[in-house]
């Protein structure tokens, strides 16, 4: 969605797929090496929060 001034913009849905890939794990050279989708998002909302 974009907002009305092009000022803003905002994704309704960022994992469209997680819930039916669920068997699926990070890449080993990844941030999110062995994580499932779920788990790999946590960890770098956690990683962006702790280095603001």
């Amino acid at each position: 969605m974009i907002h009305e001034h092009l000022t803003a913009f905002h994704g309704p849905e960022t994992n469209a797929f997680g819930d039916l890939l669920s068997g699926l794990t990070g890449l080993p050279e990844s941030g999110a090496a062995g994580l499932d989708c779920h788990a790999a998002q946590v960890a770098r909302l956690l990683t962006l929060r702790s280095a603001a």
